[in-house]
């Protein structure tokens, strides 16, 4: 996401696993798990339509604990803090 200014993910920290070897065996407690799952079904920007995406994030919902951003949900003024 790009707000005209500077991305998204340049303003939060992520990190990346290349193997599976770096992360921590335990199993995760899924109680406390809470996920943020958005996405766009409608085509914008010159990009096409993606009609999997509601059924894929409500899919996410059914297993875990999750905030939903679809369609003019999904705004960066709602990604921030």
């Amino acid at each position: 996401l790009h707000d005209g200014t500077s991305f998204l993910v340049s303003k939060f920290a992520l990190a990346m696993t290349p193997g599976l070897t770096l992360t921590d065996p335990r199993p995760l407690n899924r109680e406390k798990l809470r996920f943020l799952t958005a996405g766009l079904t409608t085509a914008v920007q010159g990009f096409p339509a993606l009609p999997y995406v509601a059924s894929e994030v409500e899919s996410i919902q059914q297993l875990y604990k999750s905030d939903q951003l679809l369609n003019n949900a999904f705004q960066t003024s709602r990604l921030e803090r």
